[in-house]
């Protein structure tokens, strides 16, 4: 058959293209050989089944070369994972492992790494079948020995227990297994992976610990503290605000601040200050227990925010300062009485006396001139001495008792005061009161008056005013003082930039339960207003 003699060069050319891979010379050979030895058979084969035969050997020859490229390649993706799951592993600090689902719970596989976390070398734990029973802490093992069933039952399981290292200390694992099933559908074993999270654990519980020692801080102090919501529902509350307000361990799942307000309409001017500012200190507000009881209360609180910096609500503390607002009020009272006493006193007994002294001076003065005597001009001495000695005794009086003791005192004193200070200073003063406004308790005309005192006094020292006017209005229950000129700005900060003045009007409005508000005249200069109740409530005596 001369198609397949070695000596027909055809013949060899179309077979040494079948066999152009060296790598499948050897597989191919006994192939080649086969179709290029001519047999008896062949001789009898027609042309057409020869060249059949030929397309079917060349069919089989690329298979083989295509199952060849597709080990390689299959190779070739092995050992490439293998070189990325031994950089995983050298990586990572994460220890994977296989072990056995039932006792005696023995490692199969461990990575290397196992050592950098627990200090053991792979031969020990792959040989000791106890090696994971036997470290696990004594208060843990237990539990997760019992959860194993779990684990076979739903296939995933993860666990934090204490792991002895080699030096003899615990460190927490956690421990995410998975169980791996064989065709059957039975447990072939487990694999997973353990991390070491005692660092986590650790700040867990320092986290704890602080959050124990300020929760006993929050429960035992003396001071009510809150954290409410935006809308103001109480968020967490101590037992020092329940015993404050009243409230029983029923009131505790739907308590809401609305209630706690004496006037509703201070909730919002509460709220806008604490926004507006971020944190209040010291903030009055009149606040009611569940049974209907007036609390006097100072509040000092900040913003809670979220992480966008949305307000979330509202924390702080809140003090009763009912007890103390009403001994300073007696305080107050009794030093009122005392400077009207003294007042009185000076103005009655003293300048009474003064005023005898005066006449007598004046009769021996007129006595001595009709004898035309020398001493008269030391007895005229005399005489004015004694006249600039009553004045004195009733400058004093009026300081002490600037206020007439009558329901319309005041209204006479603002006049006065508005007069003197025309006549003292030069600079016009007009007092504005087109209704009588009766004040019934004197230590709020006083402290009133003192309020208007002071401010004319900054007006004309430091705000170097042209023109000042005292106003004095009552309008639904409420009073107005006002009191406004045309110089600079209220200093804040003055008498030796301590700011007494203005620290001596807020305690004076504080003591009477007023709001004094301090703001630009748009005109220029400053207006300085205190609004009270008319009739507050008068103090214990």
């Amino acid at each position: 058959m001369h198609l397949f003699t070695t000596s027909t060069t055809a013949g060899s050319s179309k077979l040494s293209n079948l066999f152009t891979n060296e790598s499948l010379s050897t597989i191919m050979f006994p192939i080649a050989f086969a179709i290029m030895r001519p047999s008896t058979d062949d001789k009898k084969k027609t042309k057409e089944q020869l060249l059949r035969e030929l397309a079917e050997s060349r069919e089989q020859v690329a298979l083989l070369e295509r199952s060849e490229s597709e080990r390689r390649a299959a190779e070739e993706t092995l050992r490439a994972t293998k070189e990325w799951v031994r950089f995983l592993l050298g990586a990572t600090s994460t220890v994977l492992y296989t072990r056995e689902l039932y006792p005696p719970y023995a490692f199969t596989f461990v990575s290397r790494n196992v050592k950098d976390l627990l200090g053991y070398t792979l031969e020990t734990i792959i040989e000791n079948p106890f090696f994971w029973s036997d470290a696990i802490h004594p208060d843990d093992v237990r539990h997760v020995r019992d959860d194993l069933p779990t684990l076979e039952k739903h296939g995933h399981r993860v666990y934090e227990y204490r792991f002895k290292h080699r030096n003899g200390r615990y460190r927490w694992i956690l421990d995410e297994m998975n169980v791996v099933r064989d065709a059957g559908g039975g447990v072939a074993n487990v694999f997973g992976f353990m991390i070491d999270i005692t660092k986590r654990k650790n700040m867990e519980e320092a986290l704890h610990q602080s959050e124990m020692k300020y929760r006993a801080i929050f429960e035992d102090s003396r001071d009510a503290i809150f954290i409410t919501s935006r809308d103001g529902r109480f968020l967490e509350a101590n037992r020092a605000l329940f015993e404050l307000f009243g409230f029983t361990a029923e009131d505790a799942g739907d308590l809401h601040v609305v209630p706690t307000y004496v006037n509703p309409a201070h909730r919002k001017e509460f709220r806008t200050a604490i926004e507006q500012q971020g944190s209040v200190r010291d903030y009055k507000l009149k606040l009611k227990k569940k049974s209907g009881e007036v609390m006097d209360c100072r509040i000092t609180a900040s913003l809670r925010l979220g992480n966008d910096g949305a307000v979330l609500g509202y924390q702080g503390i809140i003090r009763d300062i009912t007890e103390q607002r009403t001994l300073e009020q007696r305080i107050l009272a009794i030093i009122d009485e005392e400077r009207q006493q003294v007042g009185q006193d000076l103005h009655d007994n003293l300048g009474q006396h003064l005023t005898g002294i005066a006449l007598i001076s004046k009769a021996l003065e007129q006595k001595l001139a009709n004898r035309k005597s020398i001493e008269i001009s030391d007895v005229g001495k005399i005489v004015t001495s004694v006249n600039q000695a009553i004045e004195i005794a009733r400058s004093l009086a009026r300081g002490l008792c600037p206020v007439d003791l009558s329901s319309d005192g005041l209204i006479t004193s603002l006049k006065e005061m508005a007069s003197n200070v025309t006549s003292l200073y030069g600079i016009p003063c007009i007092f504005h009161c087109r209704r009588p406004v009766h004040i019934e308790n004197s230590v709020v005309a006083v402290n009133l008056y003192r309020i208007a005192q002071e401010a004319i006094n900054n007006a004309v020292k430091h705000g170097k005013a042209q023109h000042i006017d005292i106003g004095l209005q009552a309008r639904n229950e409420r009073v107005t003082l006002l009191v406004k000129n045309d110089g600079i700005d209220f200093p804040e900060k003055s008498d030796r930039g301590s700011g007494m003045g203005l620290r001596i009007m807020r305690h004076r409005a504080g003591m009477i339960g007023a709001a004094l508000n301090i703001k630009r005249n748009q005109r220029g200069g400053t207006i300085v207003s205190c609004v009270f109740d008319k009739t507050p409530p008068k103090p214990e005596r």
